[in-house]
């Protein structure tokens, strides 16, 4: 051996040692965990067992609803009787009415006026209670679906309403126009409900009036309705209906329009200043301004307020037009110190074992209920053939009418009431906020093919 091996052979032997000894302490270390997991999870073990010995599986693990549970949203092939129209009932029941030699709806593409025949609504037809009872009891064949449909006919003279009941669907055959036992159809023209054309036509009136008196409204308010950089800067108009019980006639139509500054939420910002407009008929360039609310006195035109202005014989008034801020007290914004100090996520609702409820189409079943639901666009939500282990507890529930009843000193205001039926209810609602209107685990409806999104929320609430 030399000197040189001598001195070399105790450090490969040590790092041999050294090789091996690591080895055998990651080994350990690798046991030490498995074994501290166990004995966490006996430890921590708080799940029921099952009579054969099971644990129940947490939050939801596993790769079904213990009870069957699922939610199909997609929209059947064969709808069920209350089933709202689907996507391809309403294209097909359109293409129909778009051809039909009576009807003669004009395409949506095509819309531009008031004077030609323009689908207003289109919901489902429901059938006679006895139909669909034979049907749900007895296995009978499924009633025909049917839409109701309402047009406004502007192109007729005289200008009408008509309602028709359309089937079967989806391959629309043939339509009849809708008997009532209880009122006429069709009905005048002037007593259709308010719609968003006749809005946009009506618009050409701001111009017109600040040409007639832009000058009395700066000087008055402060703003006027056209010419701002800034929407929230000029004047905006809100819709005040007037009933042809009060005008005595029922081909008149007449509508105040009363003044707000355009700020949120402008309804909390009117002004003393309002025109009353007659839309008689279906041709806009006869209708006209009738009267001017100013200052709580009435004049008969624009020129009539004008005259009266500059000659100095009326009580004039003088507003401060409110500037727009997040401290503005109309306005969502919060106020004050936020709570609490530091922001913290919002408590959670938990589904550990999935839905307890199903949902397939427009039925909901849940812990022995069950119920069909829509929404219609006249009476907004609906619930249908509400069973409890299969006993039949009400056949129908829905909201028969939303009214309001309104008085003030104006005369925009003396007798205004709103029927939310006319506006169309389900048009109303708004989207739904996952988290916020409900829990983030809550079952979001779209309606109309997702034009609707959000707009009914089921979810389970633990009392």
């Amino acid at each position: 051996m030399t000197a040189g091996e001598f001195v070399n052979k105790p450090g490969r032997v040590w790092q041999i040692t050294t090789a091996v000894l690591l080895i055998v302490s990651i080994g350990l270390l690798v046991a030490l965990i498995v074994v501290a997991s166990e004995k966490d999870k006996t430890k921590y073990r708080t799940l029921p067992i099952t009579s054969d010995g099971q644990e129940v599986s947490i939050c939801g693990q596993g790769s079904s609803n213990p009870n069957g549970n699922s939610i199909d949203l997609s929209e059947p092939t064969n709808p069920g009787p209350f089933h709202d129209l689907t996507t391809e009932e309403l294209k097909k029941l359109r293409t129909f009415l778009e051809n039909d030699p009576e009807i003669r709806a004009i395409p949506m593409e095509k819309f531009r006026a008031i004077n030609c025949s323009y689908i207003y609504m289109a919901d489902l037809w429901l059938p006679p209670k006895a139909e669909v009872i034979k049907f749900l009891d007895n296995g009978e064949k499924q009633p025909e679906r049917q839409a109701r449909v309402m047009m406004f006919r502007g192109d007729k003279t005289p200008p009408i309403v008509e309602e028709w009941i359309c089937g079967p669907l989806p391959d629309v055959t043939n339509c009849q126009m809708l008997n009532f036992t209880n009122r006429r159809n069709p009905v005048e023209f002037e007593a259709r409900p308010f719609n968003l054309i006749e809005f946009i036509t009506l618009s050409i009136l701001y111009a017109h009036v600040d040409n007639k008196i832009g000058h009395i409204l700066l000087e008055s308010y402060n703003a006027t309705f056209t010419g701002c950089a800034d929407p929230m800067e000029c004047l905006a108009m809100n819709p005040v209906p007037t009933a042809s019980g009060l005008t005595g006639k029922l081909y008149e139509r007449r509508i105040w329009f009363w003044a707000l500054y355009n700020i949120p939420y402008r309804l909390l910002h009117p002004v003393d200043f309002g025109i009353q407009v007659q839309v008689d008929g279906a041709k806009p360039e006869q209708w006209g301004i009738n009267y001017i609310w100013y200052a709580g006195q009435v004049f008969s035109g624009l020129d009539d307020l004008n005259r009266q202005y500059n000659f100095g014989n009326i009580t004039k008034t003088k507003m401060t037009k409110p500037v727009y801020s997040d401290d503005l007290f109309s306005t969502l914004h919060r106020r004050g110190d936020p709570l609490p100090v530091n922001p913290q996520r919002a408590p959670v609702q938990v589904e550990p074992d999935g839905k307890r409820y199903s949902v397939r189409g427009r039925k909901i079943d849940y812990l022995g209920w069950s119920f069909n639901f829509r929404l219609s666009s006249f009476q907004g939500p609906q619930l249908f053939d509400i069973r409890f282990q299969g006993d039949r507890i009400a056949y129908e529930l829905s909201l028969a009418e939303i009214a309001a009843f309104y008085s003030g000193d104006s005369p925009l205001s003396q007798a205004t009431d709103y029927v939310d039926s006319g506006a169309l209810s389900a048009m109303g609602t708004k989207s739904l906020v996952p988290g916020g209107d409900c829990p983030e685990s809550a079952t979001l409806i779209d309606y109309v093919s997702k034009c609707w999104r959000n707009r009914t929320h089921f979810f389970f609430q633990t009392p």
